[in-house]
């Protein structure tokens, strides 16, 4: 239904639910728990703020190329992302007290 749900196991109804606009790949939590990353079949990586419950970024590194996977360094300071060409893309991740800035670091292809 293109969206990324929360759910709590003790209660029957999701907690939060975000509307994508796309099929979901892939969701991880950021370490600080405060942020969750997504991807999508459009090619969408978003970052979701759980505190104000809204995307406050949205990456699209190729146009209707849908992305697969992506994960944050245990340290929160790097986003990984791969899509379906085999490119992956790395940010560095920057947090302040109220805002998340990401700085692109490189591209690269993982196979041929």
């Amino acid at each position: 239904d293109h969206s990324l749900k929360i759910w709590d196991i003790r209660c029957p109804d999701a907690q939060r639910n975000f509307d994508h606009k796309a099929p979901v790949n892939d969701v991880v939590i950021h370490p600080n728990q405060g942020e969750l990353i997504s991807c999508d079949q459009n090619g969408s990586i978003k970052l979701w703020d759980l505190g104000e419950s809204s995307c406050t970024h949205e990456l699209v590194p190729e146009e209707d190329v849908p992305i697969r996977s992506v994960t944050v360094a245990n340290d929160g300071s790097s986003l990984v992302a791969a899509n379906n060409k085999g490119n992956c893309y790395v940010w560095k991740m920057a947090h302040t007290r109220d805002f998340t800035d990401l700085q692109p670091i490189t591209k690269f292809a993982a196979h041929n």
